[in-house]
């Protein structure tokens, strides 16, 4: 199977250069590895405020003729599946400060085609599996799990697959995908940070059958992460990562009330 590999990355991690290119050296060396890598970089970051030029852009990018700088608008995390849609065929969706298991890419291809989907991820996260945390109520007409941290309810049909755990899909899928996420972060602006709920919702809007290799709990074998990468990236220390990770957790609820009501799956 051809297909190109696209990773966004954000200021500091083209400067800093090596978290990114250890992310970029673990997708060329897949077993199943892609024509191409495409480090998706916005001409302008609406998060840094952050304009880039050629002159920011590390210097083994260029010396490799399998990895190549695109650029366009700022989408936020989701930027990556949009810029897809200008090089077309199947694309692989990863992150930039994930070291991926050689192994993985061919996994999911693997798994896609025997289940006949229109999109594959390693890995689908399901924040309310942990039983600690939830309560299930079996009398709805529809199962659904209320969460102990308030009275939203989230249907348990549909799929949020992670960007980090690689997902395959096809790049003509995301015709029209920039115009609905604009539509989305004037709406619902913390719908900007979070493009797994976004990108996996407007899938199974558009009819796409969705799912992932694991569920639930963490595939381990998919990537490891950088860790000093990712605290350097946010400037945050441990507790204010732990607090950005909660209202993250918190605004996902939000977002999905936000789009079910908007673009209702019919």
């Amino acid at each position: 199977m051809d297909y190109n590999s696209f990773v966004n990355t954000i200021p500091s991690r083209l400067k800093e250069s090596n978290c990114l290119r250890n992310a970029v050296d673990s997708i060329l060396t897949q077993t199943l590895p892609p024509q191409k890598v495409y480090i998706c970089v916005p001409q302008y970051y609406k998060r840094f405020d952050v304009v880039m030029d050629e002159s920011l852009f590390p210097e083994w990018i260029a010396e490799n003729p399998r990895v190549e700088i695109i650029s366009g608008r700022d989408y936020g995390p989701a930027t990556m599946y949009v810029y897809s849609y200008k090089i077309g065929g199947n694309m692989c969706a990863g992150n930039d400060d994930a070291i991926y298991d050689t192994g993985i890419i061919e996994k999911l291809a693997r798994f896609k085609s025997q289940n006949n989907l229109d999109a594959a991820g390693g890995w689908s996260y399901l924040w309310w599996n942990d039983e600690s945390e939830i309560e299930l109520d079996l009398n709805t007409p529809q199962l659904k799990v209320l969460t102990k941290y308030g009275n939203n309810e989230v249907d348990l049909d549909l799929t949020y697959l992670q960007s980090v755990d690689v997902i395959l899909s096809d790049s003509s899928f995301y015709e029209g995908f920039g115009s609905f996420l604009d539509t989305c972060h004037s709406e619902c602006p913390e719908s900007f940070l979070n493009d797994d709920i976004a990108h996996s919702y407007y899938l199974q809007y558009n009819k796409k059958k969705i799912d992932s290799i694991y569920k639930g709990d963490h595939g381990g074998d998919i990537y490891k992460e950088q860790k000093t990468a990712h605290v350097d990236s946010l400037s945050l220390d441990d507790s204010r990562i732990r607090d950005f990770n909660i209202k993250k957790y918190y605004n996902s609820y939000k977002i999905i009330d936000y789009l079910k009501e908007r673009f209702p799956i019919i």
